[in-house]
């Protein structure tokens, strides 16, 4: 049996540096150019329609940001990453040009799936994080 419509929804996450338009362009243009003509040559109506649900840029601090110095001096750390992880914060920093960084407990291997879970201890240092915010604030 063959169903009269199949969907595919997937995610396409980007670090600073890449260009989330262009790998989308160039994921359309193989569907159109590879996929699509056997797909037709088995029945003509056969195509793709791509759907954009949600898009943010890419958070993109440098690692000496005013933010970012903040933020690490406030956790104890001096550590630098970027991550492909969907937030609003590049919306906020690109569009509304917030200073933003993205910060919390826990571990992505331990986050969205069935049993989530945080251990005590980070738990303990988000907590003096943001006592540590708290007091900067009053300041």
């Amino acid at each position: 049996m063959v169903p009269a419509v199949a969907e595919l929804l997937f995610e396409l996450r980007t670090v600073p540096g890449d260009d989330a338009a262009g790998l989308l362009a160039e994921l359309r243009g193989f569907a159109q150019a590879e996929l699509e003509p056997a797909m037709q040559a088995i029945h003509a109506g056969a195509g793709f329609r791509f759907d954009t649900y949600a898009q943010s840029p890419a958070l993109d601090n440098a690692a000496d940001a005013g933010i970012v110095s903040l933020t690490k001096a406030l956790a104890g750390r001096n550590d630098h990453r970027k991550v492909a992880f969907m937030t609003e914060a590049g919306l906020f920093q690109a569009q509304a040009g917030i200073p933003t960084v993205v910060i919390g407990p826990g571990a992505i291997a331990q986050a969205h799936i069935a049993d989530e879970w945080i251990a005590e201890r980070e738990l303990v240092q988000c907590e003096s994080f943001v006592d540590r915010l708290i007091q900067l604030c009053q300041a």
